[in-house]
């Protein structure tokens, strides 16, 4: 758990070195949304990250591991979707990443349907 609590610390100071080091480039420009999506995205990503081994599956338990694993990866998705789906509209060079965003929630959700059928089927 100490590993999980320094590599978020370790996150949260690589994150703000980013917005340091974002600020001094003249013509950087941001709003709060943005910065609090992709700051929650990216502390998602470091919870991951700490929590993806068998030490911590063992200590948070599968349900919860998997439910944080879920969030996080539908986090990082919404920061993805909500940028380049913007961006798509505007130019069409972003519309293959759209597509791509599109494919792999496409992807996650026949999976999550195929893994609920299989539950309810009878055995």
């Amino acid at each position: 758990m100490c590993a999980a609590l320094l590599c978020l610390h370790g996150a949260g100071e690589a994150g703000l070195a980013v917005l340091g080091l974002a600020a001094a480039v003249p013509g950087f420009e941001t709003d709060a949304v943005t910065l609090l999506g992709g700051g929650l995205a990216y502390l998602m990503i470091a919870a991951m990250a700490a929590t993806s081994n068998p030490r911590s599956v063992a200590l948070l338990g599968a349900r919860r591991w998997r439910r944080l694993h879920l969030a996080g990866g539908y986090s990082v998705w919404a920061v993805f979707a909500s940028t380049y789906f913007g961006k798509a509209a505007e130019s069409p060079f972003y519309l293959p990443f759209a597509a791509l965003l599109l494919a792999a929630m496409g992807l996650r959700a026949l999976a999550a349907l195929r893994a609920s059928r299989r539950a309810a089927a009878p055995a």
